[in-house]
């Protein structure tokens, strides 16, 4: 059934004996999808993406994966005609089993089954964040991409997404209006997020009461730290959707460390030419960059890694990937795991755009992270 759908059904059973709601699920096992894969071709032009490319840019022979599925899932799928319907890829990892990072699947709303159009949640199996993860761990990019699939009923009423992390030092939580509407807030443990938290000391000891118990269930190592991806409905019952086992030491929104001085600032530079973004990329080198989390116009920390990856020049010494407004839950967060892995030797740190108060021109910086918090100051 692929790796996360393995994953849901454990999580599943452990929300449930913990006495909290699951939403309902369905999944469809790897050998419905091999054949579509494997005949279709698409692993010969997974690679065919842009010299430049962006973190969700999918390949032209991926395209209509969706279209050659939806005539056979719309006759498994009759009941859930007419109805909103979420489609969460599975992927069979072909790596080492617990290493597969995080993002490589995709989840998509269908507003009305069955879906319109191409480039859905199969597409995107062949997106290029994915085609990088397996191409730093040294795995094929071009071979059959083998996946389940999970069907979903899509959840009503929700008014909060966050990401929670479960470690020895306790829970640290971050909330956001889901849907958008405002930015993530941080609350270092769980006596701040009943102090000051949107949900109240009731729900607030639901949520993290609920959490602890499922972290527990996972690792019976309070010294490892367990990630989970939430909503919260109108009711303010929490939904658990995600949970991950994360590596020993691992900061939690950043690297630890510091760095005090030159800064390249690359925001605002837009993808022209690989000879211009290497020159760009040369002048970063040891240094500490300034760059956007994810952007569909400029330059951002995804083209970024590409680029670094495949010209092999020296990593920056730090990166300062400034984010957008909203919740970081998703690809935002899988982003930023990744380039820690990737570059375990720079200071990563992740920050709102407007909270960094970024000058119009920098020249240089201290940088200082513990792995939880981070502070800038620019000169």
């Amino acid at each position: 059934m692929g790796d996360k759908a393995a994953e849901m059904v454990e999580l599943h059973r452990d929300v449930e004996h913990a006495g909290a709601d699951f939403p309902w699920f369905a999944v469809l096992g790897l050998p419905m999808l091999d054949d579509l894969f494997t005949t279709h071709g698409v692993e010969r032009g997974a690679a065919e993406l842009p010299e430049l490319p962006r973190a969700l840019d999918v390949p032209a022979a991926a395209r209509s994966l969706d279209g050659l599925l939806t005539p056979r899932l719309d006759r498994v799928l009759v009941d859930r005609r007419g109805r909103p319907t979420v489609l969460r890829t599975s992927l069979q990892w072909p790596g080492t089993v617990g290493h597969r990072p995080p993002g490589v699947d995709n989840t998509v709303v269908v507003p009305s089954w069955p879906p319109t159009g191409e480039g859905g949640a199969l597409a995107r199996l062949y997106k290029a964040y994915t085609t990088f993860c397996l191409a730093v761990r040294g795995l094929p990019v071009e071979a059959p991409r083998r996946a389940g699939l999970i069907i979903m009923d899509l959840l009503p009423d929700l008014r909060w997404q966050g990401t929670a992390y479960v470690h020895g030092g306790g829970l640290t939580v971050e909330l956001a209006p889901y849907g958008g509407g405002g930015d993530p807030v941080g609350y270092g443990d769980a006596a701040a997020l009943r102090r000051a938290g949107p949900l109240g000391t009731a729900g607030a000891d639901r949520l993290c009461g609920l959490l602890t118990d499922l972290a527990a269930a996972l690792s019976p190592s309070p010294a490892q730290c367990v990630e989970f991806e939430f909503l919260i409905d109108t009711a303010g019952r929490p939904l658990v959707l995600q949970r991950r086992l994360l590596p020993d030491g691992a900061g939690l929104f950043h690297s630890a460390g510091q760095y005090d001085g030159p800064v390249v600032d690359l925001r605002g530079v837009t993808r022209t030419t690989v000879a211009e973004v290497d020159v760009r990329l040369g002048h970063g080198s040891g240094r500490a960059v300034v760059v956007s989390l994810l952007d569909d116009v400029r330059l951002d920390s995804f083209t970024l890694a590409w680029r670094l990856r495949a010209s092999a020049m020296p990593e920056p010494a730090a990166l300062v990937l400034l984010a957008r407004p909203g919740s970081r839950s998703g690809m935002p967060t899988h982003l930023s795991w990744t380039l820690r892995e990737v570059f375990p030797d720079t200071l990563v740190l992740t920050v709102l755009a407007t909270e960094a108060h970024l000058p119009e021109r920098i020249t240089a910086g201290a940088l200082r992270s513990d792995g939880i918090r981070a502070t800038l100051r620019w000169r």
